[in-house]
C-alpha cells in the first residue's frame, strides 16, 4: 500500500546514532545484517529472503551526502519506485566477470563487474511512469556496477573519504572483505551489540510503526481465536492467525497456544485454559500480545490465576519510567502479586524491548555469548513485560501488552483490555 509522507521517512534515531559513533570514536556504521541494512536504508532486499548472505549493505554517516545503500542490480527497479526515503547514494552490484582470473592469481587480479542485464524494450508503445523509472534507473547504473556488495561497500567508503577512518560493523566478515579490496588503513570494529543499543530507543517514525504493529497483531490474535471450538488443533490456530494478520497488512511470525510445548492435549479442550502469545510484524516492526483463553465458563481457579497476572502487570506498568531498571520493573510486579495474596501463582515477569526484532535490545557487553542485560529504561523505548503462568495438568495463562516509555511513565500502544478471553 502507498506510504504517507511520515511513513516514508528514515527510521534512524539520528541523534542517538551520532552520539554512539562519538562515544566509540568512529566515523560510520556499516551494516551487513538485513535487519540493520533495513534500519539504515528503509530497504530489505528479497535476496536475503532467498538465502543470499551479504545481499545488501549500508554505510551510514552523520553526513547525509555519504549515506549509501549497496544492493543487487536486480533490485534497482524496485528502488527506482522511491516508495520511501532511501539513502542519497545507491551502488548496484552484479557479479564478478573475471572470477576465474582472480582465482588463478590468488586474488591479485582486480575483480571486474559483469554488466547488468539489458532487458529489451518493446517498440512503439507508451511506457507507464513506472516503466520509465525502471529504464532511467538502468541508465544511471550502466557502467557503474560493482562486482559484489563488498566491492560496492569499499567504493562507498572511499567516496566518503574514510579510507583512514573508523567504522563500526555488525559482521566480522566485513573487515577481511574490505582488506581484500585495498582498505588496509581503515580501522574496523565489529560491535553488533552497538547496533542493538542504537535501535532500543525508537525514532518518531518507528513509534508510529510500532503502534500500528501492536494494534494489528492484537486484533488479528483476537480474531483468530474468536470462533475456536473444542477439538481445534494447533495447526488450525496458526492458519487462522496467519490469515487474520494478512488481512490487516501484516505478516505472521508465530503464535504460541497452550504453552511452549503447544496445546497440552493436542487440541482445544472445553474448560481448560490456554495461553496465547502472538507475534506478527508490519513493515518489519513487531507486535507482541498475550492473553488467556478458555472455552466455556471459567472456573474460580482460572479467574484467580488471571487476576494474579493482572495485578502483577498493572504494578509493573505503573513502575515503568525513565531511569528504572528491568529488574525493578520485574520486582514491582512480583511483589504486588505477593502482597495481594497471589504468591503461589508462579510467573516470570520478564521485560523485553520489541521493535525490528521480537527481542529488540542489547545484551551484556564483554561476553562471547548472549546474556540478558539489566537495562535502564529510556524515553521512547517500546517494550512489554511477559507474565505467563504454566501449570501442568491445569492449563496455562498469559498477559502482556506493548507500551512506550514516556517522559514520566508509560503509555499503551494498543488497548490493554480484558486479560481473559472467554469463548
Amino acid at each position: 500500500m502507498p506510504h504517507s509522507a511520515f511513513e516514508r521517512r528514515s527510521l534512524v534515531n539520528e541523534a542517538r546514532a551520532r552520539d554512539l559513533l562519538a562515544q566509540f570514536d568512529a566515523d560510520a556504521f556499516v551494516a551487513a545484517r538485513p535487519v540493520h541494512v533495513y534500519y539504515f536504508t528503509n530497504f530489505w532486499t528479497i535476496l536475503a529472503k532467498m538465502g543470499f548472505d551479504h545481499a545488501s549493505m549500508a554505510l551510514w554517516t552523520p553526513s547525509a551526502e555519504h549515506r549509501t545503500l549497496v544492493a543487487s542490480a536486480a533490485q534497482i527497479w524496485r528502488l527506482a519506485l522511491e516508495e520511501v526515503d532511501y539513502p542519497t547514494n545507491i551502488i548496484a552490484c552484479t557479479a564478478p566477470a573475471n572470477w576465474q582470473a582472480w582465482l588463478d592469481s590468488d586474488g591479485r587480479t582486480e575483480l571486474l563487474a559483469a554488466p547488468a542485464t539489458p532487458w529489451p524494450v518493446a517498440r512503439d508503445v507508451e511506457l507507464s511512469t513506472i516503466e520509465q523509472a525502471w529504464l532511467a534507473a538502468s541508465r544511471r547504473i550502466e557502467g557503474q556496477e560493482a562486482a559484489n556488495t563488498e566491492a560496492g561497500l569499499a567504493r562507498a567508503i572511499r567516496n566518503a573519504g574514510l579510507e583512514r577512518g573508523c567504522i563500526v560493523t555488525d559482521d566480522a566478515a566485513i573487515e577481511p572483505a574490505l582488506r581484500s579490496h585495498g582498505l588496509t588503513r581503515l580501522r574496523v570494529r565489529c560491535e553488533p551489540n552497538l547496533f542493538r543499543r542504537l535501535r532500543v530507543v525508537k525514532s518518531a517514525p518507528e513509534i508510529a510503526l510500532m503502534r500500528r504493529a501492536a494494534n494489528m497483531n492484537a486484533e488479528a490474535c483476537r480474531a483468530a481465536v474468536r470462533d475456536l471450538e473444542a477439538g481445534t488443533d494447533m495447526a488450525e490456530i496458526e492458519r487462522r492467525f496467519g490469515v487474520e494478520v494478512a488481512r490487516r497488512d501484516g505478516e505472521a511470525v508465530f503464535i504460541a497456544a497452550g504453552g511452549t510445548g503447544s496445546l497440552p492435549k493436542g487440541r482445544v479442550v472445553r474448560g481448560e485454559p490456554f495461553l496465547i502469545d502472538a507475534v506478527a510484524h508490519h513493515r518489519h516492526y513487531h507486535g507482541d500480545f498475550g492473553r488467556t483463553v478458555v472455552l466455556g465458563e471459567p472456573t474460580a481457579a482460572i479467574r484467580r490465576r488471571v487476576a494474579a497476572l493482572r495485578v502483577g502487570w498493572q504494578a509493573s506498568f505503573e513502575a515503568l519510567r525513565p531511569g528504572r531498571r528491568y529488574s525493578e520493573i520485574r520486582s514491582a510486579g512480583l511483589e504486588a502479586m505477593r502482597a495481594a495474596g497471589y504468591g503461589d501463582v508462579l510467573t516470570v515477569a520478564v521485560p523485553h524491548s520489541v521493535g525490528l526484532q521480537h527481542t529488540d535490545e542489547p545484551f551484556r557487553d564483554g561476553l562471547p555469548f548472549a546474556v540478558k542485560d539489566d537495562l535502564v529504561l529510556e524515553q521512547n523505548m517500546t517494550l512489554t513485560v511477559d507474565f505467563p503462568h504454566i501449570e501442568v495438568g491445569f492449563g496455562a495463562c498469559h498477559l502482556e501488552d506493548l507500551v512506550r516509555i514516556t517522559q514520566d511513565g508509560a503509555e499503551a500502544l494498543a488497548p490493554m483490555d480484558d486479560p481473559l478471553i472467554v469463548l
